[in-house]
Order: structure tokens, then sequence, then C-alpha cells
């Protein structure tokens, strides 16, 4: 009779702990790490949005509003993503504008002129404590 090969079910077991343990640390910091780079893209695409606002004041003199995201892209002349995480939108007057972006699963973030400061909430002036700001 020939020796037999293969795995024992203990050998199995382990690799399937070994696996479990390494999962438990790793998803977490995949998902924080998915989340960072959502709240750079919004920051950046914040600040992206004030200076073509800045800029649009200083051609016509007044700012620009725009509902959505496509509506910003076409009045800014920007190509902030249409389908992604964060919808973007501008509400303008009074001599100032207030461009927001928001998620439903993030909250809201918005900046308003001359000021490099991004708040949490949306432009209503709701707030959300709880939300930290981008870095």
């Amino acid at each position: 009779m020939g020796q037999q090969r293969g795995f024992t079910l203990i050998e199995l077991l382990m690799v399937v702990v070994i696996v479990g343990v390494v999962a438990t640390f790793a998803l977490p910091n995949y998902w924080n790490a998915r989340l960072r780079a959502h709240d750079r893209e919004a920051r950046g695409a914040l600040l992206l949005l004030q200076t073509a606002e800045e800029s649009e004041e200083l051609r016509t003199n007044s700012y620009a509003a725009c509902a959505d995201t496509a509506a910003c892209n076409n009045a800014l002349n920007l190509t902030l993503a249409t389908n992604g995480f964060w919808t973007y939108r501008v509400t303008a007057g009074g001599g100032g504008f207030c461009a927001e972006a928001a998620s439903a699963s993030h909250g809201a973030w918005h900046i308003g002129p001359g000021d490099p400061n991004i708040l949490a909430g949306d432009c209503t002036g709701g707030n959300d404590p709880n939300r930290p700001v981008p870095q």
C-alpha cells in the first residue's frame, strides 16, 4: 500500500484561521483608506469649484450657480466625475457663492469665496459637528 498524499483536516483549518485573522486586520484598513480617498476627492473638487467660481466672477462679474455636477461642469467648463461618490452643486447670489459636495453616506461639506477652509454641513447652514472635514 502506497503512501497517501494530501492535507489533513487540521492543516486546512489552520490555513482558514490564518486567512481569517489576516482579513480581520486588512479589511477595516482597506475601507478606511477608501473613505479617506473619497474625502480627498471632495476636498480637491471643492477647491477646484472655488477657483473656477472666482475665475468666472472675474470674467463675467458674477458667480455661476449650478444644481448638480453635470451643470457645474457645463457652467464652469470643468470635468468633475458625474457618476462618482459625491454630487457637487453651487448656489450663487448676493455677491457670493457656496460650493457643496454631498454624499448619501458621507454627509456634506461646503466652501465659499476667498476662504481655503472647508466646512462641515451643506450650504443652507446645516453643519454636522460629528463629521470631520477633510484635510
